[in-house]
C-alpha cells in the first residue's frame, strides 16, 4: 500500500476514533479482543438464530390458523347447516298443519297427516345428526329449551288436527282458534330459541374466522419486524467486520514496511563498508608496487 494512502487511512481512522464517544471507544476496544474468526462465527450464529426464530414463529402461527380453520370446517359450519335444515323442517311442519285445517274432506286431512309423518321422521333424523355436534354448555341449554317448546308445540298440533278432523266438510273454527290463540304462540317461542342457537353458531364461526385472520396478521407483522431487524443488524455487523478487517490489514502492512526498509538500508551500509575496505586494500597494493 502506498505511504500516502496508508497515512490517509490512519488519519481517517484517528479522526473517526476522535469523534466517537467514550462508550463507543470502550465497545470497540472490547470487540477488538476477539479474533476475526470469532466475529464471523458470531455473525453466522446470529443469522441462524434469527432464521430459526422466523421458522418457529411461522410454524406456531400456521398451527393457530389451521386450528381455527379446522374448527370452522368441522364444528361451526356443519352445525349451522344442520340447524338450517331443522328450521326448514319446522316451517314445513307448520305448513302441513295449515293444509290439514284447510282440507275440506276427511281424505284430504288424512293425506296431510301422512305427509306430516314424513316431515316428523325427517326432523328426527336432523336432530339426531345435530346433537353430537353440540360442544358448549350454552348451546346445549338452548337446544334443550327448544326441544321442550317443540314437544309442547307438537302436542298442541295433535289437538288441533283432532278438532280439524271432527269438523271435516265445514270450516274448522275450533281448530283455527286453538291454533291461533295457543299453539302458534308456543311455536313462535320455539322458533325464537332456535334462532338464538343458529346465531350462536354463526357467531362462533365468525369468531374462528376472525381469530384466523388475526393470527395471520400478527404473524405477518412479526415476520416483517424480524426481517427488518435482521437486515439492519446484518448491515451493521457487515460494516463493522469490513472495517475491522481493513484496519487489521492496514496495521500489518504499516508494521511490515519499515522492517523491509531497515533491512535494505542495512545491506546498503554493508556494501559501502565493503567497498571502502576493498578500496583501501587496493591502495596499499598500489603503493607497494611503486616502492619496488
Amino acid at each position: 500500500m502506498p505511504a500516502g494512502i496508508l497515512c490517509s487511512t490512519n488519519f481517517c481512522l484517528s479522526q473517526l476514533g476522535a469523534t466517537h464517544p467514550p462508550n463507543t471507544k470502550r465497545f470497540h476496544a472490547m470487540l477488538a479482543k476477539f479474533s476475526i474468526r470469532s466475529k464471523i462465527i458470531a455473525v453466522v450464529a446470529l443469522l441462524l438464530v434469527m432464521m430459526s426464530g422466523m421458522g418457529l414463529l411461522a410454524i406456531r402461527n400456521m398451527r393457530a390458523i389451521n386450528a381455527n380453520t379446522v374448527d370452522i370446517v368441522t364444528n361451526w359450519m356443519p352445525s349451522v347447516r344442520v340447524l338450517g335444515d331443522l328450521r326448514a323442517g319446522v316451517i314445513t311442519y307448520r305448513n302441513v298443519i295449515r293444509e290439514h285445517m284447510l282440507a275440506e274432506t276427511l281424505e284430504g286431512k288424512q293425506a296431510a297427516e301422512k305427509t306430516l309423518a314424513g316431515v316428523v321422521e325427517s326432523n328426527s333424523k336432523i336432530r339426531a345428526s345435530y346433537e353430537p355436534m353440540i360442544t358448549s354448555p350454552e348451546e346445549r341449554a338452548l337446544y334443550n329449551q327448544w326441544l321442550q317448546k317443540w314437544e309442547a308445540y307438537k302436542k298442541g298440533t295433535e289437538e288441533v288436527m283432532a278438532l280439524s278432523r271432527k269438523e271435516a266438510g265445514k270450516i274448522p273454527h275450533e281448530a283455527h282458534e286453538l291454533n291461533t290463540k295457543t299453539v302458534n304462540k308456543i311455536g313462535l317461542e320455539a322458533d325464537e330459541i332456535l334462532k338464538k342457537d343458529i346465531d350462536l353458531n354463526n357467531a362462533g364461526a365468525d369468531k374462528a374466522a376472525q381469530d384466523a385472520a388475526d393470527s395471520y396478521g400478527s404473524a405477518l407483522v412479526m415476520l416483517m419486524i424480524i426481517i427488518g431487524g435482521a437486515i439492519v443488524a446484518g448491515a451493521a455487523v457487515s460494516f463493522y467486520l469490513v472495517r475491522a478487517v481493513s484496519t487489521g490489514i492496514a496495521s500489518i502492512v504499516g508494521q511490515g514496511r519499515p522492517q523491509r526498509g531497515g533491512a535494505t538500508s542495512g545491506r546498503e551500509d554493508r556494501d559501502r563498508r565493503h567497498g571502502r575496505h576493498a578500496s583501501g586494500v587496493q591502495g596499499s597494493l598500489d603503493r607497494q608496487e611503486g616502492r619496488r
